[in-house]
């Protein structure tokens, strides 16, 4: 659609023209998932001042199935790249391996929400050891251009710990509750103002990062006991 094309733009209408911001749109563009080729070509508007740019991209094709079959282990993953040709992405995963391990997962990403360059992506994974689900959003340092970058990820699992029980032999498990939580931010600084091709594109960034994993319950004292022994 072609309001994807234009949110993926670094420059708008009436923007001062700087070869930078062309070729950095035209890269962005080609590196999206969803686009098999661009091109962007700048022609002057006779007697003015002006010019007019022209955008050209080509798509791929969006839904793929990966699968594969054998005696011991299937898998099969349908993907959408271009869902609807909103250039959201989507993903579902299911597998099997012998004896009775099945495992389900996917997500759904919303990428470059309003031309910010920040991203969503809301997740699950699910199989006989337990159960996680994510949400996550990110803007990474896209183009030298960009001054500022972070991201947030919160994420809630439950596990299922398996342990010999030493007394009566018995194979049993517990129930792991986790919360876990990854944030950080960075900042770009220019070296110089100059408005050169080099000098704009080089720059130092500064950056932090927090992250952890918070348990609600956890075995007891005489689990890790067994457990080690």
């Amino acid at each position: 659609r072609q309001w994807v094309v234009a949110n993926k733009l670094l420059f708008k209408e009436n923007d001062r023209l700087d070869a930078l911001t062309i070729s950095e749109s035209e890269r962005l563009l080609r590196q999206a998932e969803y686009v098999n080729d661009a091109r962007i070509y700048v022609k002057p508007v006779k007697k003015t001042d002006s010019v007019d740019v022209y955008v050209v991209m080509i798509d791929k094709w969006a839904v793929t199935i990966p699968s594969a079959f054998t005696e011991s282990t299937a898998y099969v993953t349908f993907k959408n790249y271009n869902t609807f040709g909103t250039g959201q992405q989507f993903e579902q995963y299911a597998g099997w391996r012998r004896p009775d391990l099945i495992n389900y997962r996917g997500f759904y990403n919303v990428a470059n929400i309003d031309n910010t360059y920040i991203s969503s992506r809301l997740g699950y994974d699910s199989d006989r050891e337990g159960t996680k689900v994510s949400l996550s959003f990110d803007r990474p340092f896209f183009s030298p251009l960009a001054r500022w970058a972070g991201g947030s990820y919160v994420s809630y699992a439950q596990h299922f710990h398996p342990y010999r029980d030493t007394l009566d032999r018995l194979d049993k498990h517990v129930n792991l509750f986790n919360l876990g939580y990854d944030f950080w931010g960075g900042k770009s600084f220019k070296v110089n103002n100059n408005r050169s091709l080099f000098d704009q594109s080089y720059n130092i960034i500064a950056g932090g990062r927090y992250f952890g994993n918070k348990y609600f319950n956890r075995g007891k004292i005489a689990l890790n006991e067994a457990v080690a022994f």
